[in-house]
């Protein structure tokens, strides 16, 4: 297992260049096909069912497991991708039809939901239980560096370039020439600092088809593995809920003022940092077992100060709002500390670790697609506040849950 010191190298750099492939397809192309001509009906359905593809990785990372080693797969997707970012610089510059687009984003979204399901799998193989704790922590705030990198920065440069005369096919040419130039010396870095993990699944013989079958026997097989995954799909629901609906509530409260909008998205962006920050330091203290419990409880709490903002409405002061609002958010992020730390620490450990942590993940992140459905519907039908309430009875089969969780791997907090 690598020190933290030794970690930090190829992992924080990693988490960044994961964000730019992801962000470009979910929000920056967006931007540009809009500019193209695209109608907003082909963005829409094109762009989210790319975006899809991070949420259905487990469809293939299993044969990932069979692959030449994580580390050089790791390379291959990253040069891939810059790639493909440099074709689409090519063709802002010859100003090809926006189906060219389309297409390079759904290729982008594969080689980007493929390269970050082999990273996680060589996060969980290589990063110790205290290691895994504190990056699970840092690691989303570099991957947040990474996104506003694209989403924020490359629109303004190509925003002033069209302002100071440049054309939009040239303006964009630029960005994504630049984004190329940075993803190409991130891939650059990684090659010098990735490590090459042993890999226990290599030693099994036969062609890819047989591996796959004992891989995906051996991982049906683990004792409780049913228990397990039903923790990790079932206990973020009522988070998945209210931090949906408390993030629309805001847009909502915010009725299209740019001042207040500010306001309330650095109230919601610095609570999720403040809540993972105690988070971590108490899991590391005591260890996921003692502290899961609690966390998960907390986390549900969420849902109070959901049904208290969406009780309030538009008569509260708007500061009490956004107290309310935060310490929501505050809660709820502990959610997303408490499940993948659960997932790594207990139904990863083993054999093919890569596919038993993508495989929980995205299937944990997939449950999120029909719950956002029956959210909007709740919340265009009935209002907010019913929508709390569900969270917060359905809050209680999570701790229902959380109390019962098998913990087969004790912690060990010197690792």
């Amino acid at each position: 297992m690598a020190t933290s010191r030794r970690v930090a190298p190829w992992l924080l750099p990693a988490q960044i260049l994961s964000a730019l492939p992801a962000t470009l397809v979910g929000t920056t192309l967006a931007v540009y096909l809009n500019g193209q001509g695209a109608t907003a009906t082909d963005i829409a359905e094109s762009v989210g069912a790319a975006a899809l593809l991070w949420r259905l990785v487990g469809l293939w990372v299993v044969p990932l497991e069979f692959a030449t080693g994580k580390r050089r797969l790791i390379l291959i997707f990253q040069l891939a991708m810059s790639a493909v970012v440099a074709a689409m610089g090519v063709a802002a510059f010859t100003s090809a039809p926006p189906t060219f687009f389309l297409v390079a984003t759904w290729l982008l979204a594969f080689l980007g939901a493929s390269h970050d399901g082999v990273l996680d799998g060589l996060y969980v193989s290589e990063l110790g239980e205290r290691a895994q704790i504190k990056y699970q922590f840092i690691a989303p705030l570099f991957w947040n560096i990474g996104r506003m990198g694209v989403a924020g920065f490359l629109v303004l440069a190509v925003s002033q370039l069209e302002e100071a005369g440049t054309a939009f096919s040239m303006a964009w040419t630029q960005g994504l020439a630049g984004l190329t130039i940075l993803m190409s010396g991130l891939t650059f870095w990684q090659s010098r600092t990735l490590p090459d993990p042993v890999r226990d699944e290599m030693t099994l013989q036969g062609g890819l088809a047989p591996k796959c079958v004992a891989a995906v026997k051996e991982l049906a097989g683990k004792a409780s593995l049913v228990q397990m995954l039903a923790v990790a799909l079932v206990l973020p629901v009522p988070a998945y809920l209210v931090s949906d609906g408390l993030s629309e509530f805001a847009n909502t409260m915010a009725n299209g003022d740019i001042k207040t909008s500010m306001t309330l998205f650095a109230y919601i962006s610095a609570a999720p940092f403040l809540g993972s920050l105690i988070g971590m330091l108490w899991v590391l203290r005591k260890g996921l077992e003692q502290t899961f419990l609690p966390l998960v409880v907390l986390f549900n709490g969420g849902a109070i100060f959901g049904i208290i903002a969406a009780a309030l409405g538009v008569l509260a002061d708007p500061a009490l709002l956004e107290l309310v609002l935060f310490a929501g958010h505050l809660l709820l992020s502990l959610a997303w500390l408490v499940t993948p730390l659960y997932v790594m620490q207990q139904i990863a450990p083993g054999r093919f670790s890569m596919s038993a942590y993508v495989l929980t993940m995205a299937a944990a992140q997939l449950v999120r697609v029909p719950l956002g459905y029956a959210a909007e519907t709740c919340r265009e039908n009935l209002g907010f506040l019913p929508l709390f309430l569900a969270a917060g009875l359905l809050g209680g089969a999570s701790i229902w849950l959380a109390k019962r969780a098998p913990f087969l791997h004790e912690y060990r907090g010197d690792r």
